[in-house]
């Protein structure tokens, strides 16, 4: 057996995906990085490490059938198909996840604004500024530019994947379908990965939120030594699972869900940047979107 990594989940980013690996981890048959997201196809400096470095983080899991790498950001690069292939044959499966572009959009920003990496007011505004600002998507920190309009043109995104794989590779969720019925996509997703079927536990899905307080906030996300030392002291003598418990008790009272998106700017912005492709990729990917315009 081998620790070559050879399930992809490559986004797209706030669809789905910390949730989908979190059940994944739950099969007998995929082994997921401690770490999720490694970034190393995107990230200069990660890919400079090389590739025993990327090999190392899936070791662990040389006894399982799929070994994933769960990084979302690697849909959007036009460089990491490439990179990808030297790892890749036709045994390699990619899984896609897609959300109704206009949420993920708005997801995103709600998700920048939570912890200061956005300090606009306006998702219009962001949405327009950073959009002069993705005319070449080449690689970027994740706070500049942040892509919002960009992530979610997927046709364009998937193609240059299918310019060096097999549509047969590829798994195409959507988002809305496992949120709906995550039990029947699990389902799908074993199917097209030929492992056992299973019956997964309850996750909690990484919903973005937003603070009631920046004062309590910044106090949660503060790396002070003595916040450190108190939450190491806690997980050694707290059993996980309380732990866990009591760590998001305290986060539900901090953050409340986002204000929605204002349902005249979610139309307009959907049908400005995104209605006219919906049929082509409706085609490429075999999923109905029609939830997508209904939804508007």
């Amino acid at each position: 057996m081998n620790a070559i990594p050879n399930l992809f989940c490559l986004g797209a980013q706030k669809a789905g995906t910390t949730a989908l690996s979190e059940i994944l981890k739950q099969s007998n048959d995929i082994f997921i990085s401690e770490k999720k997201e490694i970034h190393y196809f995107d990230i200069p400096e990660n890919y400079s490490l090389g590739s025993k470095w990327y090999i190392d983080q899936f070791e662990e899991g040389n006894n399982k059938k799929y070994r994933a790498d769960f990084t979302p950001d690697y849909l959007i690069y036009d460089f990491v198909p490439e990179r990808l292939q030297e790892f890749c044959n036709s045994e390699t499966k990619f899984i896609v996840m897609l959300r109704n572009p206009i949420d993920r959009a708005y997801s995103q920003f709600q998700f920048f604004k939570s912890f200061d990496a956005e300090h606009r007011d306006s998702y219009t505004e962001a949405f327009q500024s950073d959009l002069l600002a993705s005319k070449k998507v080449t690689f970027s920190t994740i706070f500049d530019p942040k892509h919002y309009i960009e992530r979610g043109h997927y046709k364009k995104q998937i193609d240059r994947y299918l310019n060096y794989f097999d549509k047969k590779q590829f798994k195409f969720i959507l988002y809305e379908k496992f949120k709906e019925s995550p039990q029947l996509v699990i389902n799908e997703i074993c199917e097209f990965l030929e492992i056992e079927y299973f019956e997964f536990r309850q996750v909690i899905a990484n919903q973005t939120r937003v603070s009631y307080s920046k004062t309590l906030s910044d106090t949660i996300r503060s790396k002070h030594p003595a916040k450190k030392m108190i939450v190491n002291f806690l997980r050694k003598v707290v059993p996980i699972s309380l732990y866990n418990r009591i760590k998001m008790k305290i986060y539900y009272s901090i953050f409340k869900p986002p204000i929605r998106m204002n349902s005249k700017d979610r139309k307009k912005i959907f049908m400005q940047y995104y209605a006219n492709e919906i049929e082509e990729l409706e085609t490429l990917t075999g999923l109905d979107l029609s939830l997508w315009e209904q939804s508007l």
